[in-house]
């Protein structure tokens, strides 16, 4: 079974997985909503501008492209 890498995005409250690339919301008891993920190319650049300078360098540092 193949493990799923998830990275938490805490300034806008999601995860990623890496693998697939859809970006996840999470629930405030930290679960994630695997109902509501969204390709990471299709977010909107006001979503990307609420990503905090340490969300942007680990999206960088696992080969996301961040304009």
């Amino acid at each position: 079974m193949k493990e799923v890498k998830m990275i938490e995005l805490e300034s806008v409250g999601c995860v990623v997985d890496t693998e697939t690339r859809i970006v996840y919301p999470l629930f405030e008891n930290g679960a994630i909503d695997l109902g509501m993920g969204v390709e990471f190319e299709e977010l909107d650049q006001d979503w990307l501008d609420q990503l905090s300078g340490d969300d942007v360098d680990i999206l960088r540092n696992n080969e996301f492209v961040i304009q």
